[in-house]
């Protein structure tokens, strides 16, 4: 008779679907943001000093389709014109024309007064080398407008008269086809009464500090420290932090507030509830806020509002996890839902004899590694052959072409062992040991040894006796 034992132990591997952004939270279409605005300064031969004003804007994209191009026709860029404000107007704005390129997520959008100043390798319409589309403001990709009570498309490219972002009251917003304020910034003089909407920013000092843009609402945006300065980096990320946001917009991470992360930190194993999961806030969902986590509809109890958390006596399988943050400009909790596999370890058996070989065939395609208990490398072939000669252990480890691990198997190879009764044949397929016991009740028991315990282990066939006495008769 043959006997086989393992255990299949699946190694910590979660898959993680997209997630489910709550309709309450993109209210709006924020497919593009301000990243900054600013002035060059460039030098003549004759060493004349002149400046040239640019706006950068930031292709945000849309969360359900983070790797489609976006439309941006008919977006307005404008320097004022806000209801309720009345100091600092201007008259004129510009429009992204019906020939404007579709652009994929993380791509800077360089807008720049050429009057008398070219960006050298300028492609209008088309990025550079570095994936940048640096417009100026005479291209026909860009429409120029004046506002003398009805929109009237005019023709000439002077900054001054459409785009002037240094007057007192100014506010730089970027508004949507329909007519929707969707990203604005304003500095501080006028911060209070400028109506923004979520995502909008004030200027934390005065006009070209070089300081740093303060959040007013809640904000995906607020991820990176913006700097907003007359003398910056146009064209290029303006910190370590926005370079990071860029990164993960062009990576396919589109997210308001942030993100939460869940990790499996113990399988379930067969038959039990005793798998566990780690859920982690990260980005900008502040556990100081007010938020609520489920599993599967059901509310973990988090009073001290631990982050992370483990939640625990879990089930293995798919499993739903929401996050809930309140929104306190819209009065309600808005849902952000992610979904985990949460692997099951299996057990099943079968026999091997002593002295007896088996061959572990792994089904693994890329890197196989066998391993003893002590992690000591046994073999990277696809097979392994296994002579047990007491319990042994061999884990199985398959990697990927990254050297990850991907699947961990250990296998638990036991020789046959069992129970025997005095005079009882040893079978042909011996064990290291075998175990001679006599049951009963108010016994004395001597063995041919001396010995007196109710069990003797012995390690070869023969004949064993025993001297009973009964106590009760």
């Amino acid at each position: 008779m043959k006997r086989f034992y393992y255990i299949l132990t699946f190694i910590l591997f979660s898959a993680l679907t997209n997630s489910v952004y709550s309709q309450c939270e993109i209210s709006y279409d924020q497919n593009v943001i301000i990243n900054e605005i600013g002035s060059f300064v460039r030098q003549d031969g004759n060493g004349k000093h002149t400046n040239s004003e640019y706006i950068e804007l930031l292709v945000i994209g849309n969360p359900d389709r983070p790797f489609s191009p976006v439309i941006l026709v008919g977006i307005v860029i404008d320097d004022n014109d806000v209801d309720d404000i009345e100091i600092g107007t201007e008259y004129g704005y510009i429009k992204l024309a019906d020939n404007f390129p579709m652009i994929m997520p993380g791509t800077i959008i360089l807008i720049y007064d050429d009057n008398g100043f070219t960006i050298e390798n300028s492609e209008d319409g088309m990025p550079n080398s570095n994936g940048i589309y640096q417009i100026p403001i005479s291209s026909s990709l860009i429409e120029k407008y004046d506002w003398t009570g009805d929109q009237q498309k005019v023709t000439t490219s002077k900054w001054d008269d459409l785009l002037p972002f240094r007057n007192k009251g100014d506010v730089a917003q970027i508004i949507s086809s329909d007519g929707k304020v969707i990203h604005s910034l304003s500095w501080n003089e006028i911060a209070k009464e400028l109506p923004r909407p979520a995502g909008s920013f004030y200027f934390e000092h005065t006009w070209l500090s070089n300081k740093s843009i303060q959040l007013m609402n809640g904000d995906y945006t607020n991820i990176a420290p913006y700097r907003v300065s007359g003398y910056s980096s146009p064209g290029e990320p303006n910190s370590t932090e926005n370079e990071n946001f860029i990164n993960n917009l062009k990576n396919g991470v589109i997210n308001k507030f942030g993100d939460f992360e869940i990790r499996v930190i113990k399988n379930q194993t067969e038959g039990n509830t005793d798998a566990e999961i780690e859920v982690e806030l990260t980005g900008d969902l502040d556990p100081e806020k007010k938020w609520e986590i489920y599993v599967d509809d059901e509310k973990i109890d988090n009073p001290n509002k631990d982050n992370p958390l483990i939640i625990s006596n879990l089930s293995g399988g798919k499993k739903i996890v929401r996050v809930e943050i309140w929104n306190k400009e819209l009065n309600q909790f808005c849902p952000f839902e992610k979904t985990i596999e949460i692997p099951v370890d299996k057990t099943e058996e079968e026999e091997i004899c002593k002295g007896e070989c088996i061959t572990l065939i792994s089904e693994g395609e890329n890197c196989i590694a066998w391993v003893d208990e002590e992690g000591n490398l046994l073999s990277n072939d696809q097979q392994y052959e296994v002579c047990p000669e007491k319990n042994t252990v061999i884990t199985e480890l398959i990697e990927n072409t990254k050297g990850l691990v991907i699947k961990k198997i250990i296998h638990h190879i036991n020789v046959k062992s069992g129970n025997y009764s005095l005079y009882t044949e040893i079978p042909d397929c011996p064990a290291y040991e075998v175990i001679l016991m006599v049951n009963g009740q108010n016994i004395d028991i001597t063995w041919f040894d001396g010995t007196n315990e109710p069990k003797k282990t012995v390690t070869s066939s023969g004949e064993y006796t025993v001297s009973i006495t009964d106590n009760d008769n």
